[in-house]
């Protein structure tokens, strides 16, 4: 999938016989969900943060995953919050993988997804 990423401009996915998708990986993306990530470093591995509209998606370590939709709060905002309240090492805001969202759009389309 990451190939796809690297190498696609535009891109048809198609479930059930129908085309799910017609366009870029960017409108691939907004069609099925604003979210984003953001993986932090932590200097120590106490972390516990809780945010409405955050969720924690993986600790391994010292390293934590959120997941955070930047139309209701923003990377900057959230990067603030986190750092006000724990040693940060290292931190990067990134799009899910793609094979997430493919994995969500037939979700949807199946219907167990709303």
């Amino acid at each position: 999938m990451d190939d796809i990423e690297a190498l696609c401009d535009h891109i048809i996915i198609i479930g059930g016989g129908e085309i799910l998708c017609d366009g870029t990986l960017s409108a691939l993306r907004s069609q099925v969900s604003s979210r984003r990530y953001l993986r932090i470093d932590l200097a120590n591995d106490n972390f516990f943060f809780e945010q409405e509209g955050v969720s924690i998606i993986s600790k391994e370590g010292r390293t934590v995953t959120l997941a955070f939709d930047p139309t209701k709060l923003s990377a900057a905002s959230l990067i603030s919050q986190v750092t006000s309240q724990h040693e940060v090492e290292d931190l990067f805001v990134e799009n899910p993988p793609i094979e997430e969202i493919v994995a969500e759009l037939y979700a949807i389309s199946a219907g167990i997804i709303p």
